[in-house]
């Protein structure tokens, strides 16, 4: 019997989300950008069940719009997998709690908040963990099988990790390289997609080994794609960023930087251990404008230490820099369990929610909502330019 692989469709996961947020997502995903077009009833391909597809060849895939939707869809199997994150893992518990098989999860939220009644869940701290426990061969890799024809943004790993030490982000801090068979495994399964953008899935790309032979992939998949391939999308931080050469941007075929900005105040980003600053924030800005590369600045809401203050100089640097700014990726801070700052705030299981402006530990809400709306608005002007 084959494992069903269980996606929730985006809109349930989304049905409390702030109604600006929901408005700017739906304008930047409406498709007038190449690769930023919903895949059906997804933001985007779901990595894992790309990566879990690879290994386990003859698993299904299903995508869910209610807990009783995929209770009955998963009738008749015996096991079931999920990817975990803050807005799902209630409907996850829900589903366990109803399910006579096993529940294999994994993701990024703490193993405990899956935990059912019935004990049917099975954690896996990754898809080679799930292998190890199904006692099957671990393979790295990716099958778009179930995605062909998207026009949405395709995801390519060179390396997981990240050796910075912000201190809301739980990202293991080991640098693991993918090898290169592994990475033209996942370009050629990329060139079967209509997909006109590749994000590089690192999570702070060029700290990893081999990141140089970016211009080579970006030739080999402009050679075998069976669409028009516009480049990449790389996320990064403004220190790592300025270490890259002007040559090797040029050639690489970076369209646009996800720059993790987080907050334009010094205090904060040196609180949080960001490794930059507004200095470097502002050079890494120049050198992207100079080189007509655009700019996606990630921006978190909730951070200790905002106020309307520091809040208007993250919104007036977002202005001043509106020409290079194609539009914005804006977070509501989770505080994960494994994240060092969830230690230092005192926090209740809703927190978690990236979809929620509200949060338990806020002393004036007002400010965060006004913040997220100031930003929210923004976008969605960058996005009518």
């Amino acid at each position: 019997m084959s494992t069903l692989l269980i996606q929730f469709n985006s809109d349930l996961l989304t049905q409390d989300e702030d109604p600006t947020a929901k408005k700017y997502y739906d304008m930047l995903y409406d498709g007038r950008r190449p690769g930023y077009q919903r895949f059906g009833p997804t933001w985007e391909i779901p990595q894992w069940i790309a990566e879990m597809s690879y290994v386990e060849s003859d698993a299904d895939v299903y995508f869910a719009n209610h807990v009783h939707d995929a209770l009955r869809q998963a009738e008749g199997y015996t096991r079931v997998a999920f990817s975990a994150l803050d807005c799902n893992w209630k409907l996850i518990q829900r589903f366990a709690r109803s399910f006579q098989g096993l529940v294999y999860v994994g993701g990024y939220v703490n193993p405990g908040v899956c935990s059912s009644l019935n004990g049917n869940i099975l954690w896996c701290c990754s898809i080679r963990d799930y292998c190890e426990q199904r006692e099957l061969e671990y393979k790295s890799g990716v099958d778009y099988r179930y995605f062909a024809g998207a026009k949405t943004i395709a995801r390519l790993t060179l390396s997981t990790g990240c050796r910075h030490m912000c201190k809301f982000c739980i990202v293991p801090r080991h640098i693991r390289e993918r090898d290169w068979q592994d990475i033209y495994q996942q370009a050629d399964e990329i060139c079967r997609l209509n997909s006109p953008l590749v994000y590089i899935n690192d999570k702070t790309f060029g700290q990893a080994g081999n990141w140089w032979r970016l211009p080579c992939l970006f030739k080999y998949i402009v050679q075998y794609a069976e669409t028009t391939f516009n480049g990449f999308i790389i996320q990064t931080t403004a220190s790592q960023f300025l270490k890259l050469n002007d040559d090797f941007l040029l050639k690489s075929g970076i369209r646009y930087v996800e720059l993790g900005v987080e907050s334009y105040n010094d205090e904060i980003l040196s609180d949080m251990r960001k490794p930059a600053n507004i200095a470097s924030i502002d050079v890494a800005i120049e050198k992207l404008r100079r080189l007509r590369i655009k700019l996606i600045p990630n921006i978190i809401v909730g951070l200790p230490g905002e106020s309307y203050a520091t809040y208007a100089n993250t919104i007036r640097w977002c202005y001043n820099n509106r020409d290079v700014i194609s539009h914005i990726n804006v977070y509501n801070l989770a505080l994960y369990d494994d994240a060092e700052l969830s230690r230092e705030i005192e926090h209740i299981d809703a927190d978690l929610d990236e979809n929620s402006t509200g949060k338990s530990y806020y002393k004036d809400q007002t400010v965060h909502e006004w913040a997220a709306s100031a930003f929210y608005s923004f976008g969605m002007a960058a996005l009518r330019r």
